[in-house]
Parts: structure tokens; sequence; C-alpha cells
């Protein structure tokens, strides 16, 4: 659906789906760039700044916001907008879904952020806010999560409205990241039955007054209900950690009286010890064996209920001393669950800098050859093949600075087979850095591969450390010699460049690497 910056669509819904709302059977609604529907015929005029709800008249064609801000997309990869839409069927009925997708921010040098949400309406006339990757890029962490969006609805009359979010007011604690918000319309209640109710307000008691009638006849009888405080907790996960080491899971919490920690095989690891260390603290782990370790963190209100959140924690063995090249049979840490790697690293936000023969660099450039260049200066193609010869590498093509984590004729084919760049960025040990991981690549020409299969990875370190890993370099079963050779690195380039300062493990087409 083509909605540009600050710019509207109207969606037609299809055939036989119409959407319940303010007392009218929808069948449109115009979707807008800055994060919200309308299912008023006319366009706004303008549409911000943002405003709780229900909104001054000005704003009273806003009727469903899940992320209303200042929003833009980065217009060199959406100049027409992004935002896509779904007819489906589920358990829970006929459902149309909208959904923005890879959002920046209106000011131009926020535009890379990524920001994902979606609404959901069902022909119930129930409708549900999701949230999916909320990263910021160049911007405060704090507006992914909303500090300066609205989050709520109204009916088209404003007999009916809810703000959830406004400008950190209420605020919905931590990320919005995999969460969900749904909105359920009052149902009809039968002469006998039962209706389940979720108060969210925060109060100690709610009156609740039940009318049954009967033509000119009614009777009525009200019903004091005590809300009981629901505590919340905000986690603080730790990096992944070497075998041995202890880690630190920390948490703030709210109405909690308690707070313990267990394990996947049920045994407590920690208990908060008195209020204070409910309200924020941290728990020091470590486990013996490497593995992927999941904990659930339990807190307990003064009235006994408790709500819980799962966190996982990856324990992997030191792989001895980093040097410039390690060849391992793993990964110091698998990457691969992000969305893969688009060629330009700033395109996702990247703003990593580490010390590179003696000045600040940023890596920019990622090739499916292996290499990754720190040039601002595009090169004139990321498929350059490796040289031939240590002459050929001195003309400077791609330019310099330059990573050479396994520079060869590298294919991806992926209508064939599995084959991605992905990239992870975080902390290790205290220590910012950059993954960029190749996986399941093949070494061939245009026209042919060698069978086999390589995975490596560049771990770039903010305190000027490279380490070049690998975790799968095989040739096929029945493989030739000269197909070993390849994924041995027999043709490949390993190493760094910049301006005349070198440092080749592996080059100049030369013996193979072991």
């Amino acid at each position: 659906m083509a909605v540009g910056i600050a710019g509207c669509q109207t969606l037609m819904f299809p055939e036989g789906f119409t959407f319940p709302f303010g007392g009218v059977e929808r069948s449109f609604v115009r979707v807008y760039g800055t994060g919200f529907l309308s299912f008023d015929a006319a366009a706004l005029s303008g549409q911000g700044p943002n405003a709780r709800f229900p909104t001054d008249p000005s704003f009273a064609a806003v009727h469903m916001a899940p992320f209303w801000d200042g929003l833009g997309w980065d217009t060199s990869r959406f100049p027409a907008g992004n935002i896509y839409w779904l007819h489906r069927e589920d358990a829970a009925g006929d459902s149309l879904v909208i959904q923005w997708r890879n959002v920046g921010f209106a000011d131009e040098a926020y535009r890379t952020a990524d920001l994902n949400f979606e609404v959901i309406l069902w022909e119930s006339g129930d409708f549900e806010y999701r949230y999916g990757r909320m990263d910021p890029g160049p911007a405060s962490e704090n507006w992914a999560k909303g500090s300066s969006a609205a989050i709520g609805y109204q009916l088209p009359d404003q007999s009916d409205a809810d703000t959830r979010h406004h400008n950190n007011n209420p605020s919905l604690r931590g990320s919005l990241v995999g969460r969900s918000l749904r909105f359920t319309r009052t149902p009809a209640v039968a002469a006998s039955g039962s209706y389940l109710w979720h108060p969210y307000a925060a109060v100690d008691t709610v009156s609740v007054t039940l009318t049954a009638s009967r033509g000119d006849v009614a009777d009525s009888q009200t019903r004091t209900i005590e809300v009981k405080p629901r505590p919340e907790v905000v986690l603080q996960e730790p990096a992944p950690t070497l075998v041995g080491e202890s880690f630190r899971i920390g948490w703030e919490s709210q109405l909690a009286t308690g707070l313990r920690i267990i394990d996947q095989a049920g045994n407590e690891r920690c208990r908060a010890a008195g209020q204070a260390e409910v309200d924020e603290g941290f728990c020091s782990l470590s486990e013996e064996e490497e593995g992927l370790y999941r904990y659930r963190i339990v807190a307990t209100a003064a009235s006994g209920l408790q709500v819980e959140q799962t966190l996982e924690v990856l324990v992997y063995e030191d792989f001895g001393a980093l040097g410039w090249i390690l060849w391992s049979g793993r990964l110091r840490l698998r990457v691969g669950e992000d969305e893969p790697l688009p060629r330009l690293l700033e395109h996702r936000g990247v703003r990593h800098e580490l010390p590179f023969f003696g000045s600040m660099e940023s890596p920019r450039w990622v090739s499916a050859m292996g290499w990754i260049s720190f040039s601002p200066t595009m090169p004139s193609s990321l498929g350059i093949e490796p040289p031939r010869t240590e002459a050929a590498r001195s003309s400077d093509v791609p330019p310099s600075p330059i990573l050479a984590a396994f520079w060869d004729l590298l294919k991806c084919e992926r209508n064939q087979w599995d084959c991605t760049v992905h990239q992870w960025e975080g902390t290790i040990d205290g220590e910012q850095v950059l993954i960029v991981q190749w996986s399941n690549f093949r070494r061939g020409t245009s026209s042919s591969f060698s069978p086999g299969s390589v995975t490596f990875q560049a771990q770039l370190y903010a305190n000027g450390e490279v380490v070049v890993a690998f975790e799968d370099a095989y040739a096929d079963p029945g493989a030739n010699a000269t197909a070993e050779g390849h994924y041995r690195g027999s043709q490949a380039w390993i190493g760094l460049e910049a301006r005349g300062n070198t440092d080749w493990v592996s080059g100049n087409r030369a013996s193979s690497w072991t």
C-alpha cells in the first residue's frame, strides 16, 4: 500500500468483510503513515502532534492509534512507504490485518529507525495492536518505546475512548517489542450465565451494576468488587557469558512484595531480601556447562497474586586466547534469528566504531563474497572477486580499509539452499561487539559451484580486536581434492588492509590454510 510520509490511503475491505465500529458496519478505513487509522472518508488536513483520547474536535477523525507519532520512511528504500494488509481467518474469526513495516521517524536524521507494528480488525468488533521489532536506530531508545507517541482509540462520536499511552503518561513499562493490546466489545449477556471481566485501572474497588429487564419492568443489583494490584517486573537481561563466569539478572518491580528466580530444573536460585531489593536489584548466577539456560522470575504481590517472566541466557565455552584468526568447531555466538542484513550496514542503524590501523573506523559495506569495507564511499560493486596476485590486490578494489573474513568466489542461491548474511550488535564479556555472519555459502563460479558449505563470522570489538571464526567449512562427501581445498581456503583471502598497512593470513591464491 503506497502511503508516503504524512500521507494516507483508503483501504476498501474485501468483499464479505465488514468491521462494526461506533454502531456502523464499516467497509473501508483510511490508513495514515503517521501510525493511525480513520473511518472518516475525508482526509485529515493535519496529522499531529498526537493527543490523548478523546482528542479535541480537530482530531476527532483519529479513531485507532497503534503508534501515533511523527513517522516517516527512509525514502531511498521505501519511496512510497511500506504498509501492507492481509485478509485472513483464524480461530477468533474473520479478520483484517494492517501492518506498518520498517517505519522510521519523520526527522531525516532518524529515518533509519526500524519500527514494525500492526492492527488486527475482527469481524466481531474486537481489535488488537501488536508490536514486532522496534529498533530506534540512531534515535533515542525511548522513542521506540513510545515516549512521544499516543496509543489508544476513540469512537467517531467520541462517546467512548481509551488512552493506553500518551507521551509516557500513563507509561507502558519496558519495551513494546512482542507486546499486544486487545480491545474487546462489551458482549451481550444471556439471561442466565456469567461474564468474565479484566479490570486494568489502578483502583482499589469497582462497583458493578447488573440490570435485568422485561418490558417496562426492571430489577438491578450492585456489587462492590475488590481489585487487587498486579505486580509488574522489568528485566535486565545478561549478555552471553562463559562457562563458570558470573552473570547478572537485574530487575525493577512495582507492587511486588517478593521476588524469586527459578531455573529450568525447578530449583530456586535467588530470592530478593527485603523490600528495597524487591523493588530494584540483581542476582549473580553461573553455570558449569555450556548451553541455553532458561530462568523464571516470579514476582508476588501482597495479595498473593503472582506474575512471572522467562528469560534465556547463553553459556558458552572459552575458545582460549582471542587472536586475529580463530578456526574453531563452533561460533562464539550464533547469529541468525534476526532479519537478513542489507548490503549497507548503516541501513540497520549500526554506528559501531573501532580502532583500525591507528584511526577510528566504522564498518559500512558487507559483501556476499565474504568481505567488509570501512570506506565511506560505496564500492563499485559488492560482488568484487578476489584478486589472483598480490599486485592485483594493491589496486585498492574494493576500497580499503577492508576486512576479508573469507574473500572468495562465494555463492548464495536461495532458491536452492538456505544461505544468509546476518548481524548482531551487543556486549560480550563487557566489550561492545559487532558480529557479521555468513551462513551456508558455497564456493563457485557463475555457472557452477564446489559441493560443500562454509559458515563463518567476523567479530569486530570496540577495543580494536578482530576475530574471524568458522563453524562449518567442508566439502560434500565424495568431492574431489580441489573442492576440499576450496573450503580450506586455498583460493581465499583472509586478513586486513588499511591504507597500505596489511596483515594477510591467507592470500595470493596460494596454499590451503588449516
